[in-house]
């Protein structure tokens, strides 16, 4: 299953051109990107061996839920094959065919350990991106999350604080305090 023509790949220069927009004038709010993250989709301290096992299951966990279809890993996978998720900072955001969403939602883990994501950079926080730009709701809450992303990746304390997160719920709780 090839990346559907609405992908683009999700790079740093990405989201600094995004954090230019708030500079315009656009400014996130919580409200809006807190219907993308539900805690049962949050996996604290996996203690997996490499990247394919991690975004395995991930993806398995958001498609037993039906919130991707089946080809969702497949499209994903061939994606990261092809350019890094890696924005550095020690987090990735991998994502896959919006094609292959059923309803838009955003997978977090923190890693017991971190792992190689490719030569040369460590990942221990991911955000699994499974979204639509299908409507301007949707556009704007995806451009809200590269905003407050970019915030958060500029705060060591906040990433510290949020890794040592111990629970779920602690964690979900933690972006929207």
């Amino acid at each position: 299953m090839t990346a559907g023509r609405n992908d683009e790949i999700l790079t740093r220069w990405n989201l600094e051109k995004i954090l230019t927009n708030r500079v315009r004038g656009i400014d996130s709010n919580p409200k809006t990107i807190q219907p993308l993250f539900d805690p049962k989709f949050f996996f604290i301290d996996l203690d997996l061996k490499n990247k394919e096992m991690i975004v395995k299951y991930m993806v398995t966990k958001l498609e037993e839920n039906g919130i991707v279809t089946p080809y969702f890993f497949d499209t994903l996978w061939e994606r990261e094959e092809k350019t890094s998720t890696c924005i550095g900072d020690g987090i990735a955001i991998p994502h896959g065919s919006m094609d292959e969403v059923n309803e838009a939602r955003i997978c977090v883990a923190t890693l017991k350990r971190p792992i190689e994501w490719t030569p040369g950079e460590n990942v221990r926080i991911i955000f699994l991106l499974a979204v639509k730009m299908n409507s301007q709701a949707n556009i704007k809450r995806l451009k809200d999350f590269y905003i407050d992303l970019i915030r958060f990746t500029e705060s060591e304390e906040l990433l510290k604080e949020f890794s040592n997160q111990k629970s779920a719920i602690d964690s979900f709780q933690f972006l929207f305090k």
